[in-house]
């Protein structure tokens, strides 16, 4: 009997023909590094055949690319046949329009990716765009192959792909402390990486995540425009408290363009309780 007992495992593979392995149980074994081998009795199989588009690069959710000269990859669905049809590109700044697309969609859809593949096996689009500062994009890929008779024909012979979206250079970057950071002490100072044009900052800061996306320079979050990228601790409104969750926002503002670039929203949460300096002092 091992003196391990290993739980959870996953393991995935795609059967010969995309199809999920079907017959008597599994009898699989594999070997701890000098420790011997070991079996197991309880396989589990999650079928997945990988029909859609897939490991975008830009990678979904990238900040900071260049304003022009994108170029968008992906490894093709399993089942795309090298044809005229094979790969349809659609690509803008309306989440919303980018989802309901079509191929009459003029504007967002770009036609079909005569690149690829290349050196990683990956087929690629270049954006003849030239994209303002800031700004948010989105693209999906729908993989077609209009003569597919396997299993499982998807509408049309189309593979319809996920949304994955980037945003181009001009944002503030490298929030300190990190989106999601907990256990932050409540006296730490917020820093960032100035976007590129940008000229002053407009901070925003609070507990309400709402309030804080939602905000302009009219409201209750909003602490002011700075030249500096780093806000002290002491000048937080609402003076940080211990276990709450805060947000804030940074907006670039060039103020010769008159350009003011959204920043995306982050959030902490603070430690559960301090320390206290010369603790032994007190009385």
């Amino acid at each position: 009997q091992p003196s391990t007992v290993y739980q959870n495992f996953m393991l995935s593979f795609i059967a010969e023909g995309g199809q999920p392995y079907i017959g008597e149980p599994l009898g699989i074994r594999f070997m701890e590094q000098g420790q011997g081998w070991y079996w197991i009795d309880d396989v589990r199989v999650q079928f997945r055949p990988l029909t859609k588009a897939r490991e975008p690069e830009p990678a979904g959710g990238a900040v900071d690319l260049p304003t022009s000269g994108i170029t968008l990859r992906w490894m093709p669905g399993m089942y795309v046949a090298d044809n005229v049809n094979s790969h349809e590109v659609y690509f803008g700044t309306d989440k919303t329009a980018v989802e309901d697309a079509n191929t009459n969609t003029a504007g967002i859809y770009r036609g079909n990716a005569s690149g690829g593949p290349d050196g990683n096996d990956k087929y690629y689009y270049t954006l003849p765009d030239t994209l303002p500062l800031g700004q948010r994009c989105y693209w999906r890929v729908d993989e077609v192959n209009e003569g597919y008779a396997g299993p499982n024909p998807p509408p049309n012979g189309r593979w319809e792909g996920d949304i994955w979206s980037f945003r181009v250079t001009g944002t503030a970057l490298s929030p300190n402390p990190a989106a999601g950071a907990t256990d932050v002490p409540v006296y730490t100072d917020l820093s960032w990486t100035a976007g590129t044009g940008a000229q002053k900052h407009d901070v925003y800061f609070g507990t309400d995540v709402t309030a804080v996306t939602n905000a302009d320079t009219s409201s209750g979050v909003y602490l002011g425009r700075q030249t500096a990228t780093t806000v002290a601790n002491s000048s937080l409104v609402p003076a940080p408290l211990l276990s709450t969750n805060y947000y804030w926002r940074i907006d670039e503002v060039n103020e010769t363009s008159g350009l003011i670039v959204d920043g995306d929203i982050w959030g902490f949460t603070t430690a559960e309780y301090t320390d206290v300096e010369d603790f032994d002092g007190y009385p």
